[in-house]
């Protein structure tokens, strides 16, 4: 059978140390993991959208541009989900309807998305909104 270090033992203190320093590293990871965020001075503004032609070949008849700017003090990624009108399909180059897009702090990058419509109704704009996650 072991026997436990005596609690006026430097094996005692030492333990208790330890235990205390891992205590306050998991603390400390918890506050950035749920406060301390990388992408926390990230803040978008997204643009109209514009009306462009689409790359030749890519089977889309209408495109359209939105000008996506970091307006924050930080550089992140911001997830943007295009929304398109009923009976129409909006997606991203990527052929889905989420994109992230890495912006540095004051960057403005050009977002192109697709809009297919089913044949029944007139291609109308859609709508794209940026989360900084």
């Amino acid at each position: 059978m072991t026997r436990s270090p005596e609690p006026t033992s430097p094996a005692y203190y030492l333990a208790a140390v330890a235990l205390l320093a891992a205590l306050g590293i998991g603390a400390a990871l918890l506050y950035v993991l749920t406060v301390g965020s990388p992408d926390g001075g990230l803040e978008v503004s997204v643009g109209p959208p514009e009306a462009e032609d689409c790359p030749v070949g890519s089977g889309t008849p209408v495109c359209y541009r939105f000008d996506v700017t970091n307006v924050g003090d930080a550089q992140g990624t911001a997830r943007c989900i295009a929304t398109a009108p009923s009976g129409t399909l909006a997606t991203f180059p990527n052929g889905t309807s989420t994109a992230d897009v890495l912006l540095a702090q004051g960057e403005t990058k050009q977002v192109y998305v697709r809009v297919q419509a089913d044949g029944t109704v007139t291609v109308r704009p859609p709508a794209l909104s940026c989360d900084t996650r």
